[in-house]
């Protein structure tokens, strides 16, 4: 599987709910709220999984006990984060692959000789 399969799947599940309000539409300047609300859901996945996170470091839980919750929460944001992709038409390997270039001299990557 590649990320193009998942950017797929997330689309063909969005267009069987077309009757929620924005649920599935292209995100432009007349509609920056579903930007908004997809962002603030991507967040408050991740706030969740953070939540879960800090139960399992302060010993409140083990990771082992706490794993299916954490896998589930980030799943959640990566679902958002996907369906940002769709609506704002983001080539995302062509994103990837420029974003890792910055992060190569960013980082200051080795070069194998």
């Amino acid at each position: 599987m590649d990320i193009k399969f998942f950017l797929k799947k997330q689309e063909e599940f969005d267009n069987q709910f077309e009757f929620l309000k924005h649920w599935n539409e292209k995100i432009s300047e007349n509609n920056l709220d579903v930007l908004n609300f997809l962002l603030l859901s991507a967040s408050g996945e991740i706030g969740e999984a953070s939540n879960i996170a800090k139960k399992i470091i302060r010993g409140d839980f083990t990771l082992k006990e706490k794993k299916s919750d954490l896998n589930e929460e980030i799943t959640d944001a990566f679902i958002y984060i996907i369906k940002l992709i769709n609506q704002l038409d983001i080539d995302i390997e062509k994103e990837y692959t420029l974003k890792m270039q910055k992060n190569a001299i960013k980082f200051g990557a080795r070069k194998d000789e």
